[in-house]
């Protein structure tokens, strides 16, 4: 296991680590972990690392602590009956690193819930999530993460300009009125 990058645990499959000495899979820097199978013990992600729950949309199911520091990449498609891939954790699950959610389906809205970490004891939280919005106008709910493993999608506030243009000049041409001006988030080349 040490010296391959990634580690792909097949549907129906089971990776034992019980037999180490500390019941644990460490994932270091630039290595990963993908899969609809079991992890038969511990599992910690380094930052650096990465944790891809599912193969598609999927289920991967660790028997053990779940510690994440790395990068934990979710799928969600919404037109599928499981509509996300899910993490079950069958021990302590301390979030932590990044989160990154990727569409395969319809857009999300407003009202819209993802059990990504099915129920069971959570500490910490992540640092980020990406995309930081779900789309314009929608926002990303986090507050259940840490109760049921939820994520939701809520109403939050529509993008626009952090500031306004600048008319510099208003000329007549002809019958036309010309206006010119500076837009304030577009840097000067």
């Amino acid at each position: 296991i040490a010296a391959s990058r990634s580690i792909a645990i097949g549907s129906g499959a089971t990776l034992d680590v019980f037999g180490r000495l500390d019941q644990t899979l460490t994932l270091f820097s630039g290595k990963s972990l993908s899969g609809n199978g079991t992890l038969n013990g511990g599992l910690i992600v380094t930052n650096g690392a990465t944790l891809s729950p599912g193969t598609g949309v999927g289920t991967l199911t660790v028997n053990g602590n779940v510690s994440l520091a790395g990068t934990t990449v979710v799928e969600i498609d919404k037109s599928l009956t499981q509509s996300n891939d899910v993490m079950s954790c069958f021990g302590v699950l301390t979030y932590g690193g990044t989160l990154v959610v990727s569409n395969q389906g319809p857009p999300y809205a407003d009202g819209d819930v993802f059990q990504l970490f099915p129920p069971t004891t959570y500490a910490g939280a992540f640092t980020s999530i990406v995309p930081a919005t779900p789309g314009n106008g929608l926002a990303w709910d986090t507050n259940s993460l840490s109760v049921d493993g939820t994520l939701k999608v809520v109403e939050g506030a529509c993008a626009g300009p952090s500031t306004n243009a600048n008319i510099t000049s208003v000329n007549r041409s002809g019958t036309n009125l010309l206006a010119h001006g500076k837009n304030n988030n577009v840097p000067n080349r």
